[in-house]
């Protein structure tokens, strides 16, 4: 080909490019097995850039390939096959007579060459069916031709292979998103100062890592500052948000980049009604929805039930929607700019977000009422991958004069599920029926304030806060008494026990909370979550309060029915209590060591008391029978470390603990022993340094090895398992775990491991050789906090908490451990 064909070299780069080294690298491995490579995304993704990377890059391997590049960009909407032949054949340098020749003179101009071909066709989303076409006669006509699309949607031909572009990475300390913004921030004469890193992270991340958006925000800095910009992004309806993205260059880019709205108008424009319709419906969602819930929120005369799946899967290949797969099921999500763009869109979004808060209130009703048996986890991993959900509906409601009653009952089915614990989100919790209840006024449904106020009551105790709880008490104590209504004599019954129990250390509490119990077993099995929550709650207080036999019985019985019923996270804080029934009213010796339960995504809970447990027994093994000097001071520090961790723990997850009678009663005695064997300044050193562990590092306290206490060393046999709750039971294999945490341990260790990316398990295996994060950041020329992002998610994917924990999956055939990089 000659000089005719130059003007279609690849795009020179006339400003930096950021990150996309491991697209670049999957792209050239793509490239290396296909003769035809798509690159999707949305609008802004930066498809273009990433294919003239790699360009460049295949060109350093492939001297000998001619690259010929063609942007679509300019054909017009809607046009003919002929158009877009015309404009490939003009950039292949060909010489045409008619336009009915182009397609001959393209292949004519091909069959010439000697060398292989790189065809780039660069902006086709709108032009699908007629670049297709093209494509799928040159791939046959010509083996030596390769070809390279950027398009927002597939173009459907044979052998045709998709890339998914993805946005830059944001979170993290120098995240790609953050780097681009920081560059074209110095481009127009503004330097990001430390101070607004953390401002600037948050808009790269609101902006979802959208190179186009983080480019035009940062123009934007010219008249704003970082924070103004972001507050006006937070506070701003979606049309406004559009009109705060413009300022990109005038001249050396397509119009099309002048604004984000644009780029977005031109994905909506290329849409059918359907689609249209659709995605304006499904901007409603926040976080995510499925198919069934695009089903009962979104239909209507004009898009039936059996066609939502057909235009949702429409709206992934066009890139507007994202399908994440994940165990089995499917969820779908938009990045924010484009749902944003959609909400603007509606013209009856009263009714649309109705019909989202009645959807989510079927599902909490069904969930409060049926979580006591196999599906708990279920009920309480959905209701935490919809938790933006929740929240917008719950915040609608609320602000929507004739909604607040259905708000208010959202919010109380969710506390009935006791999603704010397995969250730690108790405070918001709080602040959803606190405002429920302010909503609804004094005049509000009875029962259903009742709900709230005990629940708010509840959850406030359990996270410490003593002025809420003395508020919603004294609301509970005036509310109306229906004599003859067992159910609100068993909510006043559960709350005002738990108020004995955990704000005035009274023995009384355990009469009370088995009353509770008694009634909600009266009510029928539509309170059998209920009844069991009462029943957890009375076994704590009789480890406290109660006799030897109480404690046992109570305790006893709650561990078997919620194993009973396949209630699985109910029962890890079964074992938990029935653990402080061995420690206080056993033998602290007969426990078994303790194990950290499997971990669920915001079950900060049940870390927090099992810490606090370990402190407790150390200190009880000590005064039941003193083994020896080495022995005592061993459980001594431990109970020290224990202490500060669950301190450092109450402060991150803002709960008092140690403001309770039975929590502080039992931490001053654990103290004392400690002192007695430590010494003040050893325990406060000790107290100390636990206490400024990071939180990731806090759960290496439980690991097996650092609790088991030092009698067995000295002779003595435990036999633990004689005295586990689930002795004997191979689906109890971790004691403290709400099912089979060891024995999938022990199963699918080089799964799991193959899980990892080849970094994580490099930054693993250095983690696991007692490697610091800064010392691996060293090594590995990158920053902490990269080295804190690999193990969070080591950690993840592990189902662990400690470097312990990550070590003892490690595979030992040294052919399973990837090389260490220098």
């Amino acid at each position: 080909m000659g000089a005719a064909a130059d003007s279609s070299r690849t795009p020179v780069e006339v400003t930096s490019f950021v990150g996309r080294e491991q697209q670049i690298r999957a792209g050239l491995v793509r490239l290396e097995r296909t003769r035809l490579l798509t690159l999707l995304g949305p609008g802004g993704v930066g498809k273009t850039r990433l294919a003239a990377r790699l360009v460049r890059a295949l060109a350093r391997t492939r001297v000998r390939t001619q690259v010929r590049w063609c942007s679509l960009s300019d054909v017009q909407d809607a046009p003919d096959a002929a158009s877009v032949e015309r404009t490939v054949a003009e950039a292949l340098g060909a010489e045409l007579l008619t336009e009915h020749s182009a397609r001959r003179m393209i292949l004519d101009r091909l069959a010439e060459c000697d060398e292989p071909v790189l065809l780039v066709l660069d902006n086709c989303e709108h032009v699908v069916a007629a670049a297709g076409s093209l494509v799928s006669a040159l791939l046959a006509a010509d083996e030596q031709v390769q070809i390279l699309v950027t398009s927002r949607e597939a173009l459907g031909c044979a052998g045709e292979e998709l890339f998914d572009v993805p946005p830059l990475t944001v979170g993290g300390g120098q995240s790609e998103a953050l780097e681009l913004f920081e560059q074209r921030a110095k481009a127009v004469g503004v330097v990001v100062q430390a101070a607004e890193r953390e401002a600037a992270a948050q808009l790269c991340q609101r902006l979802d890592g959208l190179p186009l958006a983080i480019e035009l925000a940062a123009a934007g800095l010219r008249s704003q500052s970082v924070n103004e910009i972001l507050a006006r992004l937070d506070g701003t309806p979606a049309d406004q948000r559009f009109r705060l993205l413009t300022g990109g260059p005038r001249h050396g880019a397509h119009p099309m980049h002048h604004s984000i709205q644009a780029v977005v108008e031109w994905s909506y424009r290329l849409c059918t009604t359907a689609e249209q319709a659709l995605w304006t419906r499904l901007s409603v969602f926040e976080g995510g929805w499925n198919l069934a819930a695009a089903e009962a929120v979104c239909t209507g005369p004009d898009l039936p039930v059996d066609k939502v799946l057909t235009v949702i899967t429409e709206l992934v290949g066009k890139s507007v929607v994202i399908a994440d797969r994940c165990d089995g099921t499917t969820r779908y999500r938009m990045l924010e700019t484009l749902r944003q763009y959609g909400s603007a869109q509606l013209t009856d979004a009263d009714e649309l977000r109705r019909r989202h808060r009645d959807y989510l209130l079927a599902f909490a009703r069904e969930a409060a009422d049926q979580w006591f048996g196999e599906h708990e986890l279920t009920y309480l991993r959905r209701a935490h991958s919809d938790l933006a959900n929740l929240r917008a509906a719950l915040a609608w409601s609320t602000a929507t004069p004739g909604e607040e009653a259905a708000g208010l009952e959202l919010s109380v089915s969710l506390a009935r599920l006791r999603l704010q614990f397995y969250l730690g989100n108790s405070g918001e919790t709080i602040d959803w029926l606190r405002d429920g209840l302010t909503a609804v006024g004094p005049d509000g449904p009875a029962e259903l304030r009742l709900w709230a106020v005990t629940l708010a009551g509840v959850t406030a105790l359990c996270q410490g806060d003593l002025k809420t709880a003395d508020d919603m008490l004294t609301l509970c104590r005036a509310a109306p008494v229906d004599p003859d209504d067992i159910v609100t004599a068993a909510l006043t019954a559960r709350f005002v026990g738990l108020y004995a129990f955990f704000a005035q250390g009274d023995p009384r509490s355990i009469a009370a909370l088995q009353h509770s119990v008694e009634l909600f077993e009266q009510a029928g099995p539509g309170y059998a979550g209920e009844r069991a929550t009462s029943l957890l709650f009375a076994g704590l207080a009789a480890d406290w309060y109660g006799s030897d036999e109480q404690a046992a019985e109570l305790t006893s019985r709650y561990a078997a029915e919620t194993k009973a019923v396949g209630a699985n996270w109910a029962y890890a804080w079964a074992l938990l209590a029935c653990g402080l029934a061995v420690i206080w009213h056993g033998n602290p010796r007969d426990l078994p060591p303790i194990e950290r339960p499997r971990k669920e995504p915001g079950d900060h809970w049940g870390l927090l008391y099992l810490i606090h447990l370990i402190a407790w027994r150390a200190a009880a093994v000590i005064k039941h029978q003193p083994t020896g000097p080495e022995s005592d001071h061993a459980n001594a520090l431990r109970a020290a470390r224990a202490l500060g961790g669950a301190h450092r723990l109450g402060e991150r997850y803002r709960v008092a603990l140690s403001v309770l009678p039975p929590f502080r009663d039992a931490n001053a005695e654990a103290e004392r022993v400690a002192v007695q064997i430590l010494g003040r300044t050893c325990f406060d050193e000790t107290f100390q340094a636990a206490q400024a562990r990071e939180y990731a590092d806090l759960a290496a306290l439980v690991a097996p090895d650092d609790n088991t206490d030092s009698s067995t060393a000295d002779g003595v046999d435990n036999n633990p398992k004689a005295s586990r709750p689930d002795a004997g039971n191979a689906e109890g294999s971790s004691w403290l775990g709400g099912g089979n945490a060891e024995g999938s341990r022990s199963g699918g260790r080089g799964s799991r491991w193959g899980e990892l990316t080849p970094t994580e398990q490099q930054v693993a295996l250095l983690a696991a050789q007692g490697f610091s994060d800064a010392q691996i950041a060293r090594r590995r020329v990158c920053s902490v906090r990269t080295v804190e992002k690999h193990l969070e998610n080591t950690r993840r994917k592990l189902l662990v908490e400690s470097r312990h924990g990550i070590a003892q999956w490690i595979p030992t055939a040294p052919a399973a451990q990837p090389p260490l990089r220098p």
